[in-house]
């Protein structure tokens, strides 16, 4: 037992330590330590610890520090809180649950930018908030090729994660497949895809049912759905007539009424969507204006004045979580 934990604390030390390149408050203490200016690192790196109190690395050079200006005790303190929150951090990184909040992570990146496992930190903590799109927003920004060996089977375990939100199964599945090809011990791969396969199953059995409901009366259900859809459009429920009008052209494919109210349909939900997003704004709630503004972009990809919104939202949000609002 002991061994293996030994392991683990040494595959959490090399995976912390694999980013060299840290920048802002941490590299200032760290570069203190290494040109033996142990006062300075100490004290810059001790301020570090009271902003960001759960990340190992600071705790790791600390030790180095009080042992060279003999404070015995802190040194051993300083090296159990590295080995405890490294083994943290991998935890988290492994199960994709019990990150910190948003802003810290922010804040995180902010100080250390070239910081990968911060930075799927900081994702973790936005898929816990149940915000899927800004997660993705964040995985889209890590460059190809910066991502360390250690953490590649984690950032593939996010990608299906975010896929998983979506129903985008195939791509799911196929990111967790390749997340355990890359690490067997990653404990994510065989949960995920049980629950991928019954996501699908659910998925294909509702198409099944709507395929045979609609065999059984194809014309009938093409003329009750696209009426539904037609009320529903005049009483402005845009969601509910994109979806009836939707299986009123899988009842009729060439129906050139539904195609044409459909369109109309995912024009005004996309502009009732961005409304959503303007009025979130003005209660500045980013996140929820940014949701909305994707959801609008979904429906209209060429909505210019959503594109520039759902910029703006994200940028507000990030800057409210980093003022802790």
């Amino acid at each position: 037992m002991r061994m293996l934990r030994s392991v683990a604390l040494g595959l959490a030390a090399s995976l912390l330590l694999a980013q060299a390149a840290f920048a802002g408050q941490l590299k200032d203490g760290i570069a203190a330590v290494e040109r033996q200016d142990y006062g300075r690192g100490r004290d810059v790196l001790e301020d570090y610890v009271k902003k960001f109190p759960n990340d190992p690395r600071p705790y790791y050079y600390l030790s180095k520090c009080y042992e060279n200006w003999y404070q015995v005790s802190k040194v051993d303190e300083a090296l159990t809180n590295y080995r405890r929150l490294s083994e943290k951090r991998r935890r988290v990184l492994q199960s994709l649950q019990g990150a910190d909040q948003v802003p810290t992570y922010r804040d995180m990146v902010k100080d250390d930018p070239t910081d990968v496992s911060a930075r799927l930190l900081l994702i973790v903590a936005l898929l816990e908030a149940g915000t899927p799109m800004m997660a993705l927003a964040e995985l889209q920004t890590i460059p190809e090729g910066t991502v360390p060996a250690e953490l590649e089977d984690v950032v593939q375990a996010m990608w299906g994660t975010v896929y998983m939100s979506q129903g985008e199964w195939a791509k799911a599945r196929a990111a967790f497949k390749e997340c355990w090809r890359l690490n067997l011990n990653n404990p994510l791969p065989p949960v995920k895809l049980a629950e991928i396969d019954k996501g699908e199953r659910a998925q294909q059995q509702a198409q099944q049912q709507a395929m045979f409901n609609t065999n059984r009366s194809e014309l009938k259900s093409y003329e009750l759905t696209f009426k539904l859809g037609k009320d529903l459009f005049e009483e402005g429920n845009y969601e509910g007539a994109i979806e009836a009008l939707t299986e009123a052209l899988a009842a009729q494919p060439t129906s050139a009424d539904a195609k044409k109210l459909l369109g109309e349909a995912k024009r005004k939900g996309a502009e009732q969507a961005y409304q959503h997003g303007i009025d979130f704004m003005k209660e500045q709630k980013y996140g929820a204006a940014y949701e909305s503004f994707q959801e609008a972009l979904k429906l209209d990809p060429q909505f210019a004045k959503a594109k520039f919104a759902s910029d703006d939202a994200k940028a507000k949000a990030a800057a409210q979580e980093r003022s802790g609002q």
